[in-house]
C-alpha cells in the first residue's frame, strides 16, 4: 500500500506540476500576471507569495490550478478595474490565450519525450509494442524458461529451465509476452503443435510442444480459460541506444502512443454515443491507481514508462474541445476569433458548466466500471461479511 500511495502521488503529481508549469511560463512569457500558482487541491500546507504570484503547496496532490489576473473577473463578469490591467488575461489577444491554454498540453509531451529518452539511454525493457525497432537502438533481451510443470508436454519433450527461446512457430521472440501471444493467437491451440527454437549454452534445439487448456483467475475475481504449454518465463536483457538515437527514438515513440491514445479516445466516444457502452479497455482513476501499483513492484524504470504513456493520455485528453477542458477553452476563443465577437460570462459559465457536469458523469461510469472489473466492490463486500 505505501509503494502504490507513494508511486501514485509521484506519477499523477509530476504529470500535474508538469502541466500546470506550462501554463505558468506561458502566462508569464505572455505578460499575463499570474496570481496564484498551486500544486494540489486544499487545504493549504505552505504558501508563499513571491512578486505577485502566490505559490502553494496543497495537502491533496491529484490537480493544481495556475490562477490569472482577469480571469475570474471574466468568468463571473464582474467588469472590474483590473480587467483593463495590462497584466490581465482579458486584455490578451485571443492567438495569445491560445498559446497559453495550450502550453499544459505540450508540455506534459515535452515530459513523455524526456522520460522515453532517459529509458532508452539507460536501457530498459519496454512495456509498448514496437520499442525496440528504431534506428540505432540495439534489442538485447532474450527469454528465458525459468521453471518447466512437472508432468507438462514441455516437460516431456526435456525443455530445462534457463534454455532461452529463440523463436516461436519460425517467429523471432524477445519477450515472454511475445510467446504468449503466438501461443494463444493460434485458433484452436490444444492439440495442436508449437514448434520452439531454443539455445542450451552453445547448442540450438527444436522442441514441438502440444498446448493444453488451463484456468487462471482474473482481477474481478472471474476465470479465464487460456492455451498453456507448461513453462514459466522472463525477458532478460534490454533496450539501449545512444545520445541521438535515443531521442531520436524517444520521438517516434512518443508519435506512435499519441496515435493509438487518439484511436482509443475515438473508440471511446463511437461506442458511448452509438451504443451507450464503454468499451472494457477504458479505465479511469481506480484503473491508473492499479496500473501504477503494478509498475511500480516491476520497478522504476517501468514506472517511468508507464509515467510517459499516461502523460501523453492527459495531454491528449486536455486537448480535446470540451467545455472546461484546455482544448474546450481553445475552442471558445476560436470561434470569437471566427465570429469576430466575444461571448457573455454568462454563455461561458453555462458551457463551462455543461462541459464539467459530462466529465464529473463520464468519470463516476468509468469509476464504477473500474470497482466491478478490478474485484474492489466484491472484495469491500466480503470484508464486511
Amino acid at each position: 500500500m505505501i509503494i502504490t500511495v507513494v508511486a501514485f502521488i509521484f506519477v499523477f503529481g509530476m504529470l500535474v506540476f508538469v502541466h500546470e508549469l506550462g501554463h505558468f511560463l506561458a502566462a508569464r512569457w505572455m505578460g499575463v500576471t499570474v496570481k496564484t500558482f498551486a500544486f494540489g487541491f486544499p487545504p493549504t500546507l505552505f504558501s508563499k507569495k513571491i512578486g505577485d504570484t502566490v505559490y502553494k503547496l496543497n495537502l491533496i496532490p491529484l490537480g493544481g490550478y495556475v490562477s490569472m489576473l482577469g480571469e475570474d473577473e471574466q468568468l463571473s463578469g464582474d467588469p472590474k478595474d483590473s480587467r483593463l490591467d495590462p497584466g490581465s488575461l482579458s486584455t490578451k489577444e485571443p492567438w495569445q490565450i491560445v498559446i497559453i491554454m495550450i502550453a499544459g498540453v505540450l508540455m506534459n509531451v515535452v515530459l513523455a519525450i524526456t522520460l522515453f529518452f532517459v529509458c532508452y539511454l539507460v536501457g530498459f525493457q519496454p512495456i509498448l509494442d514496437g520499442a525496440t525497432k528504431h534506428k540505432g537502438i540495439q534489442n538485447d533481451m532474450k527469454v528465458r524458461i525459468v521453471s518447466v510443470e512437472k508432468d507438462s508436454p514441455s516437460n516431456k519433450m526435456d525443455l530445462r529451465s534457463s534454455d532461452y527461446i529463440l523463436s516461436v512457430d519460425g517467429k523471432l521472440v524477445h519477450t515472454d509476452n511475445e510467446v504468449v501471444s503466438i501461443i494463444s493467437q493460434k485458433t484452436d491451440p490444444v492439440g495442436t503443435t508449437t514448434k520452439l527454437v531454443v539455445k542450451r549454452g552453445t547448442e540450438e534445439l527444436t522442441k514441438d510442444v502440444t498446448a493444453y487448456k488451463s484456468k487462471v483467475k482474473l482481477a474481478n475475481g472471474g476465470e479465464k480459460e487460456v492455451s498453456r504449454i507448461g513453462i514459466a518465463l522472463e525477458t532478460t536483457g534490454n533496450v539501449h541506444g545512444g545520445f541521438v538515437s535515443s531521442l531520436g527514438a524517444a520521438f517516434v515513440t512518443v508519435w506512435d502512443v499519441t496515435v493509438l491514445t487518439f484511436e482509443g479516445i475515438i473508440g471511446l466516444f463511437r461506442q458511448l454515443l452509438l451504443h451507450f457502452q464503454l468499451s472494457s479497455e477504458v479505465s479511469g482513476p481506480v484503473g491508473i491507481v492499479v496500473m501504477t501499483n503494478y509498475f511500480a513492484q516491476l520497478g522504476f524504470v517501468p514506472l517511468l514508462q508507464f509515467a510517459a504513456v499516461l502523460s501523453i493520455s492527459l495531454a491528449i485528453f486536455n486537448v480535446l474541445p470540451i467545455p472546461a477542458l484546455d482544448g474546450g477553452q481553445i475552442m471558445v476563443t476560436a470561434l470569437e476569433i471566427v465570429m469576430r465577437r466575444k461571448f457573455s460570462a454568462k454563455v461561458k459559465n453555462t458551457v463551462q458548466l455543461a462541459g464539467f457536469a459530462f466529465i464529473i458523469g463520464l468519470f463516476l461510469i468509468i469509476t464504477v466500471k473500474d470497482l466491478l472489473n478490478f474485484g474492489i466492490i466484491k472484495y469491500v463486500i466480503d470484508w464486511f461479511k
